[in-house]
């Protein structure tokens, strides 16, 4: 789901991740292989407007299969989003992991301190808000009437921004703006530093 998708092409069972940070899709081809023991067809790196990025694209049924156990579709613009039960089951950590991976691909962190990650489906951004509050962390959701994209904030008070930074942004980088090509999590400490130490 968010860098990621999951898709049939021509017979073949497509796993393809996308990210602006090296790190994140070496972790990720590194996970396929120790979950799944598969290797990529392939790693590129490709040409961005602001920065550079990086894809990498797997083939498996075996793993296509077992990607769906935990959402019915993998589209951004799905209304499906995860399974509940799939959920439901999460332990803290698991949360913390599941949502360290939205914000590391969808997250940003703006000068003015202002954290929001964001997504085309509105049922992904309900669970991804149940997610944080189930961990004590406040936030808002607002819609871009012109994109039709949904923003997930994080409400900006000392306790919040603490309880948040446990989570934060994984490898992930700046990809626009006055930090680009900085780790999200560096701006994070540049901005909140003596709120989160």
């Amino acid at each position: 789901m968010f860098d990621g998708s999951v898709f049939e092409s021509k017979k073949d069972y497509i796993i393809r991740y996308t990210n602006s940070s090296k790190e994140e899709v070496n972790k990720f081809v590194e996970d396929m292989w120790e979950t799944f023991r598969l290797l990529p067809t392939s790693v590129i790196k490709r040409k961005g407007k602001y920065i550079d990025w990086f894809e990498t694209t797997f083939s498996s049924k075996k793993v296509f299969d077992f990607l769906h156990n935990f959402a019915i579709s993998f589209s951004t613009i799905s209304e499906t989003g995860f399974r509940e039960e799939f959920l439901s089951l999460l332990s803290k950590n698991l949360k913390i992991e599941l949502l360290r991976t939205f914000w590391c691909d969808e997250g940003s962190v703006a000068k003015d301190g202002k954290i929001v990650g964001k997504s085309k489906s509105l049922r992904i951004i309900h669970q991804l808000k149940n997610l944080h509050e189930s961990l004590g962390i406040k936030t808002s959701i607002w819609r871009d009437n012109t994109s039709k994209i949904y923003g997930l904030y994080i409400k900006k008070n000392k306790r919040n921004i603490k309880l948040f930074s446990k989570i934060g942004f994984g490898n992930g980088i700046v990809t626009r703006g006055k930090f680009i090509g900085l780790k999200k999590n560096k701006v994070l400490v540049k901005l909140y530093g003596p709120v989160i130490s």
